[in-house]
């Protein structure tokens, strides 16, 4: 592409860049977006298998920065090869501790599971297009696969992110807390692409496929699953709740001296609160959780200013931490059925 070369590591990265990312110039092919490949032709055969031992044995993305963008390249271009990336991780490197080695593990944890979702999900074999507007011709991917692409369970274990919760360290903390974010944020979008698969459906799959079940009710299915399967992998609410209140305490009285602000770590946490609120509301009134538990002692310091509410910056270009605080909060509890307001004194 006209880029210069500076060094040998440089010749051999965009050799490979071109090796496994140009679609049917090599080793990769057209993908199928979350589908696994065909047990036909050449992208479900040798070339598969060699791509797969090439980025679960050969790479060290966590050691050398342009292996790192290399696998994220064949990640985002193969994205069926997620599923196989995760599974050939030992949890052991990502047991919760403050190391270089363990925030690097994370960080790439949180590339990944950042990639963009397939375009379009039901990749390009499995749809057809009415005025332009995608419409699925087949099932959903693997439920396994997707959820893989969102939050996997091997080596991110359910134990195992608990645990980082409530690690001692806040930037073992905060790091999980970002990881985990970026996964829900995630799951929302799929649940986008869903949502559209299922109502773009409703016009023409009519017919009944095998087993007297549509199209559009195999997608229904299939979102329902995905939500069950998220939920089993996600950490407990009341993990959550403990860090929230834990960072809440902490921020109130002393700053600690950490590379993480406690400020932002209570802000990150009550992020994630929502989150199980807008995608797991079922999770808060199983529990029988009062979002009111989260309010500060003097609720008068709660205010959304007009700054606020434009979404304007500060002068160093981040949301204030305490400012984040305070919207998490209250959106929280405007969208709390059982919250009530004239309860609290």
């Amino acid at each position: 592409d006209g880029q210069p070369i500076h060094t040998i590591a440089d010749a051999v990265h965009k050799f490979f860049l071109n090796l496994f990312t140009i679609p049917d110039a090599a080793l990769s092919f057209l993908d199928t977006g979350w589908y696994p490949p065909s047990k036909t032709g050449k992208s479900g055969n040798v070339d598969g298998r060699n791509l797969k031992r090439f980025i679960c044995s050969t790479l060290r993305p966590s050691d050398d920065t342009l292996q790192q963008e290399l696998l994220i390249s064949i990640l985002t271009n193969n994205p069926e090869l997620v599923h196989h990336y995760w599974t050939s991780l030992s949890a052991m490197s990502f047991d919760p501790r403050p190391s270089p080695k363990w925030l690097q593990n994370m960080a790439l944890a949180a590339r990944i599971i950042s990639l963009p979702i397939p375009s379009p999900l039901m990749g390009a074999s499995f749809i057809t297009k009415i005025l332009g507007n995608p419409v699925p011709t087949s099932p959903p991917p693997p439920i396994k696969i997707i959820a893989d692409n969102i939050l996997p369970s091997q080596p991110l274990t359910r134990l195992l992110l608990g645990k980082a919760l409530q690690h001692a360290d806040p930037v073992v903390r905060y790091t999980v807390v970002t990881v985990l974010s970026f996964a829900f944020s995630k799951m929302a979008k799929v649940k986008m692409v869903f949502d559209s698969a299922i109502a773009s459906s409703s016009e023409i799959h009519k017919e009944k496929e095998g087993g007297g079940v549509t199209i559009q009710e195999m997608w229904t299915t299939g979102l329902e699953e995905l939500f069950d399967e998220i939920r089993k992998r996600m950490p407990d609410l009341h993990i959550i709740v403990a860090l929230v209140q834990s960072s809440s305490k902490v921020t109130e009285k002393k700053e600690n001296e950490s590379d993480v602000s406690m400020t932002a770590l209570h802000a990150g946490a009550l992020r994630l609160a929502r989150w199980y609120q807008i995608l797991f509301p079922e999770t808060l009134m199983e529990a029988r959780f009062d979002v009111g538990k989260f309010l500060p002692k003097d609720i008068s310091t709660i205010v959304l200013n007009d700054y606020a509410k434009m979404g304007v910056e500060n002068t160093n270009g981040v949301v204030d931490d305490v400012l984040m605080v305070e919207i998490n909060i209250l959106k929280l509890l405007l969208e709390s059925n059982g919250f009530k307001w004239w309860n609290k004194s």
